[in-house]
């Protein structure tokens, strides 16, 4: 027998989100950024784990939020909890334990790749691992030590499941050659296969009686599920007849649970019978990992994590899930990113420590971009289904009231009227009474495939990327569009995103293929700027924003972040700390860090306050009216980026005839809200008029 002592380092603990170099640009935001979950299991303290192929992460909340707990850099293939803060993990890199619940994890220096299974001696500090090659080792210390009790030898295959019975009988399941019994402490092992008519075992659990009766075990295997009532001699088939594997087996009282390719099983009578636990898992049937306390957790070959309680098989999905991210939005009233993603919405409001589902009323996945302005209480989103709208920062959805003709929305912009603009691949659309009506507005668009919109820092020009067509613009509300381009010949199908810099007076167009243009706002002189940028200039721009210090920051599909500090003249990487270059979308948040989204990875912040966003800058004035259409009490809320000695703010009709006066005097900078009652008025349209010693704004609403 070969031991091996293995000796802690102070500083060597493991961790989540911190787990960043000092000077990195980038860090892993938390949620659960890994959608193959290998493994789950519950501590007693509450606490959810979920492993799988980025490392280990924990929810204190039944799964509804979820945090790194560490490990990111190794694959995770199976986690236990022992009890009083102490977990072991099995893992690409060997074993792992956390003595504090998950706060930290350190190596146990057992360093075998690859490690897949971890089981106890009950009521003793014995820990037991299995992994590649047919190893098996044993710790009397809780993984300080270590003893080789199986080098291979006999298994000859990968060891995928251990269980240890009542009298401290050890079995391991293999994966070729079925299953192995030692009662000696690995001096000898027996097969016990009787009865079994495959010898590919994935999984192992034991439902222990005690030392007077016989313990019952459960093999999963690669198409059957395997019941032994005799330690091992002999097995009968219980379950599965050759559908799919078995890949994970927990047992919960008298109750066992499977995770299999077609979905969950369970069993109530001991194993004796099985019945689907599957009623609406349409999403995916194929799961790696089951875990059970209260609920039933169950983690997802590619989909993240699923909830159910035990009693009513009704599924949702929690977490964030392995996701493509199409866009973020900055809600700044309460803090808060939400993020879009092809899975629906998720919300963050602690910079990315957790993130949350936020989905209800949502009908559709995959949710393609948001549209917020400042002082408006609403937030909007487009998805494949629809335009939906928010009053609550996003926790809350509903369809607007009416629908654009073409619902898979790709470009969203919301201005200080109210109005919302919706582009899709064959129109651009406008509703200017909060989706009662939606109109389609194409007057002078040659290319009607809209692929982003965007706002000018006045509040009063409008501009469209198009598919093959370039850049259009308006100056009438989106009622007519001229051509934006000045000439220039893109060479490239597609202008992706839009980028204000109010300082310089410029306008950024980040292409699908070919970097990024700059031009004045008041002139269409486009000039290509990617001096700098990677593969020659050729780069697919899939976000752009700009920095509190004037810094333009350019989102690319394979070559990560791009930075310029002299208006894109020159450009240099930022891509420290990243996980994934290829980038799926970048914003920044009122908080002043970068967000962006990576294909799989999900989410990384920068580690230091970098932008400002427009809620933060005022830019311009904004005058918003809400609710739009009203019934009776219409909100006026007026936000002003400079103070002003005088201002009138009045209601007029359409007939230009003033209906009401509602506030004169000085305003000073920044937003104040005021309340107009419409309840006695005569349905129709009204105009809100703000003056100031500058100029006057106008919004529409409607009153019912």
């Amino acid at each position: 027998m070969k031991t091996l002592l293995v000796f802690f380092l102070t500083g060597l603990i493991l961790v989540g989100i911190q787990a960043h170099a000092q000077n990195d640009f980038w860090m892993p935001t938390s949620g659960l950024q890994s959608g193959y979950i290998w493994a789950m299991d519950v501590a007693p303290s509450g606490s959810v784990f979920a492993g799988g192929d980025k490392g280990i992460f924990r929810s204190t909340d039944n799964g509804s939020s979820w945090a790194v707990s560490g490990l990111t850099a190794t694959a995770v293939f199976d986690v236990r909890s022992k009890g009083n803060g102490h977990l072991f993990a099995a893992t690409s890199s060997g074993i792992a334990r956390s003595v504090d619940d998950g706060d930290s994890w350190m190596p146990t220096g057992f360093n075998q790749p690859i490690m897949r299974a971890v089981a106890f001696r009950p009521s003793e500090n014995t820990l037991y691992a299995g992994g590649n090659g047919g190893i098996v080792m044993k710790s009397e210390d809780e993984g300080t030590t270590w003893d080789t009790i199986q080098a291979g030898g006999d298994f000859a295959t990968d060891v995928e499941g251990l269980a240890v019975g009542s009298d401290s009988t050890l079995y391991a399941g293999t994966y070729g050659s079925s299953v192995w019994r030692t009662t000696d402490n690995g001096q000898s092992w027996q097969l016990v296969n009787t009865g079994m008519t495959t010898s590919g075992v994935v999984s192992m659990a034991i439902i222990r009686r005690g030392p007077l009766q016989n313990d019952i075990l459960f093999a999963g295997t690669n198409g059957w599920i395997f019941r032994s009532d005799n330690r091992g001699d002999t097995w009968t088939q219980v379950g599965l007849d050759n559908q799919t594997t078995i890949y994970d087996l927990k047992v919960d009282g008298g109750t066992v649970w499977a995770a299999t390719g077609l979905g969950i099983y369970k069993s109530a009578d001991e194993g004796q019978t099985w019945q689907a636990f599957n009623q609406n898992l349409t999403d995916s049937l194929f799961m790696r990992s089951v875990a059970v306390d209260g609920k039933v957790y169950a983690g997802a070959n590619g989909n993240g994590v699923y909830r159910s309680s035990i009693s009513t098989d009704y599924w949702e999905r929690v977490g964030v899930p392995y996701a493509y991210v199409y866009s973020f939005a900055a809600w700044p009233a309460a803090g808060r990113v939400l993020a879009g993603t092809n899975d629906s919405i998720f919300v963050s409001d602690d910079n990315g420590a957790t993130w949350k589902r936020s989905n209800a009323g949502l009908s559709g996945r995959f949710a393609h971009v948001f549209t917020v302005y400042p002082g408006n209480p609403v937030l909007y989103c487009g998805l494949t289904t629809g335009v939906y709208q928010s009053s609550d920062a996003g926790d809350n959805w509903q369809p607007t009231p009416a629908q654009p003709s073409n619902k898979n929305i790709s470009a969203l912009q919301l201005n200080a009227a109210g109005d919302v603009f919706a582009g899709t691949g064959n129109a651009l659309f406008r509703t200017t009474d909060g989706g009662q009506t939606w109109e389609r507005i194409h007057t002078g668009l040659v290319d009607s495939n809209i692929v982003s919109i965007s706002l000018d820092p006045s509040g009063q020009d409008l501009y469209v990327g198009t598919w093959l067509g370039g850049v259009f613009r308006s100056t009438d509300n989106g009622d007519s569009w001229t051509a934006f381009n000045g000439g220039t010949n893109w060479y490239d199908p597609s202008v992706q995103h839009f980028a204000v810099d109010t300082a310089g007076n410029y306008l950024y167009a980040g292409t699908s293929g070919n970097g990024v243009y700059r031009t004045r706002l008041d002139s269409a002189d486009w000039q290509q700027v990617v001096s700098g940028m990677g593969n020659g200039g050729y780069q697919s721009i899939t976000g752009l924003a700009i920095g509190r210090n004037g810094d333009l920051y350019a989102a690319t599909a394979d070559s990560g972040v791009y930075r310029s500090s002299d208006q894109g003249d020159n450009w240099s990487q930022v891509n420290t700390g990243l996980r994934s270059l290829n980038i799926t979308a970048l914003d920044t948040a009122a908080s002043g860090y970068l967000y962006v989204g990576t294909n799989g990875n999900v989410i990384h912040r920068s580690t230091d306050v970098y932008t400002g966003i427009h809620s933060n800058v005022r830019v311009t004035t904004s005058l918003f009216l809400y609710p739009n259409p009203a019934i009776d009490q219409v909100a006026i809320v007026v936000d002003l980026p400079h103070g002003c000695s005088h201002a009138t703010l009045k209601v007029y009709n359409l007939l230009g005839e003033q209906v009401t006066d509602i506030y004169g005097g000085a305003l000073p900078e920044g937003t104040r809200a005021f309340t107009w009652n419409a309840g006695g008025m005569p349905a129709g349209v009204y105009l809100v008029k703000l003056e100031t010693d500058a100029r006057s704004w106008y919004g529409k609403v409607v009153v019912r």
